[in-house]
């Protein structure tokens, strides 16, 4: 926990791109390795494969979507000075 809180200010200064590579990078492991986590959830936690593997898949969509998210715009945005553009 304190590697992570030490590594949080530089990851926030690091920008989107970076990050989203980060992301895709860990999601691509675990896809590679898909196989082997399917079958540590199912001994670790009991789950039959199939459900063990939907899992595992989910986990890798969601790190995806989380890549892609850190593109998102975020904050206020405020309409321009003539009123018709965005």
């Amino acid at each position: 926990m304190a590697d992570a809180r030490a590594a949080q200010p530089e990851w926030q200064r690091a920008g989107p791109v970076p990050r989203a590579a980060a992301l895709d990078h860990a999601a691509a492991a675990m896809w590679d390795d898909r196989e082997a986590l399917t079958q540590l959830v199912v001994r670790e936690v009991g789950r039959p494969v199939r459900e063990a593997r939907a899992e595992v898949e989910r986990s890798v969509a969601i790190i995806r979507y989380y890549a892609q998210a850190s593109f998102d715009a975020d904050g206020e945005t405020f309409p321009a000075i003539d009123g018709r553009s965005w």
